[in-house]
Formats: structure tokens, sequence, C-alpha cells
């Protein structure tokens, strides 16, 4: 697994085949695709062990290859449809394991001289689909495209990355609140007990000038850590137009009181009032201080945008 992508949830991968199509054709494209995934450093279980040639071609195959997926522990469902598309299993599979689902073919070529076709990956995507809408099912897909297309590679991470995000809201997430709504953002309105009842979502309020006083008691109590902090950042970013070094040291200050407020309280993301009152207390702005706590780890939002 590529370290650089250490929070993508399990890939698992059920490939979809159909006895109508060339199946050798499909055994190659299965094989193509599970090449690209290792490239890409992508973690990703497959039904392998039991499946034959592990590619789904009948009901027969489901419940073998819904155990092996949950055994995995998979977080994410790819059906990728290596050679047209066996719909009542597909959409059974994605059915019982209930996990974000992702269908893609590959981009169907032209008839060979004698007018056979190895695939009809399009018309499999559009049958499968079709299913899942019966059942009620939800997914994305990718629209057909040849495997080294970016539109692959692009369409799986964003697929994978809004899983991950779905795992975490199945699991309930809790959003440090710093300050309160800008009263004329009215766009930042939220309802906190929908979002509690239908989501899970808990806020936690935090008060804004419980965070400027002990970002400022910080700075007092160890004022040669921020000095130390403040000549590297000056290594990385141009800090002129201060008449001192007070702002600066906040900002750097109120980085470490959400990180441990964070960490606390077992917070995942932030929302934060970050204009004016905050700013006008530290002497600046705290843009700095919002993407420090986000490369962290937690994301956060200006202006209590909740949403």
């Amino acid at each position: 697994m590529d370290p650089s992508q250490p929070h993508l949830p399990l890939l698992g991968l059920c490939p979809i085949g159909k006895f109508v199509f060339s199946h050798e054709d499909a055994i190659r494209y299965k094989a193509m695709l599970e090449e690209r995934l290792e490239r890409w450093g992508l973690p990703y279980a497959n039904i392998d062990q039991v499946v034959p040639d592990g590619i789904i071609r009948g009901l027969e195959h489901v419940e073998p290859a819904v155990q092996c997926l949950r055994d995995a522990g998979a977080q994410a469902l790819f059906l990728p449809h290596c050679n047209f598309g066996t719909e009542h299993a597909t959409a059974l599979i994605a059915q019982k394991l209930n996990l974000p689902t992702l269908l893609w073919g590959p981009r169907d070529e032209a008839p060979l001289p004698d007018g056979t076709r190895l695939r009809d990956s399009l018309c499999g995507v559009l049958a499968s689909s079709k299913v899942l809408h019966k059942l009620d099912v939800p997914f994305s897909y990718i629209e057909n495209c040849r495997v080294d297309d970016p539109t692959l590679h692009d369409g799986v991470m964003q697929f994978l990355r809004a899983a991950n995000v779905a795992s975490k809201l199945r699991q309930g997430v809790k959003i440090g609140h710093i300050g309160q709504r800008i009263d004329f953002f009215w766009t930042t309105i939220v309802n906190e007990s929908e979002l509690l009842e239908r989501y899970h979502v808990q806020i936690l309020p935090i008060g804004l000038t419980d965070v400027i006083d002990r970002v400022k008691e910080r700075v007092q109590s160890d004022r040669g850590t921020y000095e130390d902090k403040l000549t590297e950042l000056r290594k990385q970013v141009d800090t002129e137009g201060f008449d001192d070094d007070e702002p600066l040291l906040n900002v750097l200050a109120l980085t470490d009181e959400m990180i441990e407020i964070a960490e606390k309280e077992s917070l995942e993301a932030f929302a934060i009032q970050s204009f004016m009152a905050i700013c006008d207390a530290l002497g600046a702005m705290v843009e700095l201080t919002i993407a420090l706590v986000s490369d962290a780890g937690y994301p956060v939002a200006c202006e209590s945008d909740i949403h």
C-alpha cells in the first residue's frame, strides 16, 4: 500500500463476467485492473479463493463472494464488468454487502473480423444498474473507458475518498464549533438536532473567548517555543507587515490549542468563526492556523460552516 494513501478504505474487488462472451478476455481485463490497483497503491481484496478465476458468472457465486469480502473486511465494493454483466448476481452482492458500490466496464472494441465480439461491457453495466435501481441499492459509476485512461484512476480515487467519508458518517462524526455563526452569513445556518438524529453528527460548542484566553496564556507561558516555531515559519512564508511578532505567535499557539482540543474531545473536524472577532483579538487572520490544523488531520471550515 502506498504510504501516501493511509486512510483509504479497503476495496472489495468483485469482477463480473457472463457466459455469453469471452471468459479469457474477462480474465485478461481482471488482471490488467489488479495491476493498476497495485500500481496506484490501493488496498484491495479479491474473490479468487472462492470463485473460479475470481469472476462472478452466476447466482451460485453470490454467497461465497459476499462472505469472502466480509471476512476480508472490505469497506467499499468495486464491480468491474469485465466482459458483460450477470446483473442479478451483481445486484444481490451489492445489496447483501451494503457498502458504497462502484460500477465500471472497459470500453468495448470493434467486433472481430468474423463478426463476433469479445465482450459488451457497456450493455452489462446498463443491465446491472437497472437491477440495482430495482433493489434500491445506491451506487456510483465510471463511464466506460480504457484501463489506462485517467478517467478510471480519477474515478476510483474519488469513489474511495467519498466512501471513506461515508464510512466515517456511518460511525458518527464529532465536530468542534469554535465561536458562532456570523449574523449575516445565512448560508451557514444548520439544524443541529437533525444532524444528530439523522446523521449521527455531534456538534461540540467551544467558547470563542475561552479559546482566545487559552491561546494568549500559551504564548505567555511558553514564549520561547513559539518564537522557535516562528523562526521556522519564516523560512517557509513571508511574514512581512506586522508591527511585532505577537499576532504570529498567537496564530501558532491557536494551532496547538485546536489540536489539543481535537485530541482531548475525540473530534474529527472543526468549524470556526474566523471573521472577525478572533482576528481582532489575536491581531491576525487565522487562515494559517486553519491550514496547519487541517494538515494535522482535522479539517477546518471557515465561518462556522458545519455543512
